[in-house]
């Protein structure tokens, strides 16, 4: 496992970070992410999809729980935010999307920390004192993520 701490300036910044990492995402890929309202997990989750090259625009599934969007690489964005109990996670099919060829990025994932797969990259979003800086704690566990994290902000 490594860490890196991405300090990002503006909403423009964040989009260019998610543009980057969505180029290099592949199916079976897994991103968990977390921080507080507003700290910008829809925002990057957007940008990771036009990096993937989706043409469909990504929205907060806040109250489906679950999209999907489909491209040369399909994305499912997840939001447990409102979820209620993990029983709803199996009605939707959360098992069978972890083992599916499309990368998955949930929001809240703390949520359901205790059924996310050991390799994996979290994402920690903290906002910074100002306007639009944020912290980004990024935690890679495998060395497909490992190399992932290298490639995207080196080796520090």
């Amino acid at each position: 496992m490594i860490s890196r701490v991405l300090h990002i300036n503006t909403k423009d910044e964040m989009e260019d970070f998610g543009n980057k990492l969505g180029k290099l995402l592949l199916p079976g890929d897994c991103l968990a992410l977390n921080g507080d309202l507003g700290s910008g997990k829809t925002t990057l989750t957007k940008a990771i999809g036009r990096g993937m090259g989706l043409t469909d625009s990504v929205s907060s599934p806040t109250f489906n729980l679950i999209h999907e969007y489909h491209g040369a690489v399909s994305m499912h964005h997840l939001d447990t935010y409102r979820l209620d109990n993990y029983q709803e996670l199996s009605e939707i099919g959360f098992e069978e999307i972890l083992n599916m060829p499309s990368v998955l990025v949930i929001e809240w994932a703390d949520r359901v920390q205790e059924l996310l797969p050991d390799e994996i990259m979290r994402l920690e979003i903290t906002n910074g004192s100002l306007g639009e800086e944020r912290f980004i704690t990024i935690e890679a566990n495998g060395r497909r993520y490992e190399t992932l994290l290298e490639s995207i902000i080196g080796h520090n």
